[in-house]
């Protein structure tokens, strides 16, 4: 997590890592279900003050 500030307001950012799996239809000339999954890296911007 990074804290910056811009003028009188602070925002923070964190690395957030997402996971997602679960059973996918495999759309061929025979159909079938197989597990699949992604994953990926985002930065999530966010204000530590709660009443924002």
């Amino acid at each position: 997590m990074k804290t910056y500030r811009i003028g009188e307001h602070e925002w923070c950012t964190a690395v957030v890592r997402r996971h997602i799996d679960g059973k996918a239809i495999i759309a061929a000339e025979d159909p079938s279900v197989d597990s699949a999954g992604c994953a990926w890296t985002t930065f999530a911007p966010f204000t530590p003050n709660a009443d924002e």
